[in-house]
């Protein structure tokens, strides 16, 4: 049978992938990266005219820095270093409420959670636990994986660091806070596509059902399977 498991088929997932959609996801992937650069690139300048910075900005992954900044002062070098990291990574933006929630939703809600209920930034849940926040680390004799972070926790955190070091550096006023939160958190609103959905053929006023509906996979299943 053309998939993994049986586990993949249940959840709705798409198995049964059409030329198309494969080319949809490379053509989305591409964008996506092109995006990226963009935003990378727009960050950068605005730091350098913003905070003078003449040295090439970095975007570490220090999580000594960003706990730093809630506190104490940053250099500039530094405080540009910790913004960059930010707009490089954003977190995940997917509504967290509903009725039904996935794994993958149910880990970013619990750890919003937990963020909460200890009055912590997420980059002290990755510090107090031990893990990496892009990749799996090994915790004793297990390998964990970070949880999925939604954009909300990062972008709080940033807001406390930005704050924090206006009583530092003059060139960090609530305006360029503002210009600086919606240039690397704005993202451009989807386009319903309910209208390409076509007609049933065979029972009329009804849409057909998505390509991921268990119900076209068992279809698609026997179709294969004959």
């Amino acid at each position: 049978f053309p998939f993994d498991s049986e586990t993949k088929f249940n959840s709705g997932s798409d198995t049964f992938k059409t030329p198309n959609a494969e080319r949809r996801e490379i053509r989305q992937s591409r964008h996506t990266k092109v995006a990226k650069k963009r935003l990378l690139k727009n960050v950068v300048k605005f730091l350098q005219s913003t905070l003078n910075i003449k040295s090439k900005i970095k975007g570490l992954w220090a999580n000594f820095l960003k706990i730093k900044g809630k506190n104490e002062a940053l250099s500039k070098d530094e405080l540009s270093s910790v913004i960059y990291n930010y707009a490089k990574y954003r977190g995940f933006d997917f509504e967290i409420e509903g009725e039904e929630k996935s794994e993958y939703k149910k880990e970013a809600d619990d750890l919003i959670s937990w963020c909460k209920t200890n009055n912590k930034t997420v980059v002290e849940f990755f510090v107090e636990h031990g893990l990496n926040f892009n990749r799996k680390t090994k915790v004793g004799d297990e390998e964990k994986f970070p949880p999925p972070v939604h954009e909300s926790l990062y972008k709080d955190e940033l807001l406390a660091i930005l704050n924090k070091q206006k009583e530092f550096h003059p060139e960090i006023t609530d305006e360029t806070i503002d210009a600086l939160l919606k240039m690397i958190y704005f993202r451009k609103p989807l386009k319903s596509q309910k209208h390409l959905v076509l007609d049933c053929e065979f029972e009329r006023g009804k849409k057909v059902v998505n390509s991921s509906n268990p119900y076209f996979q068992q279809l698609r299943l026997l179709q294969t399977a004959r």
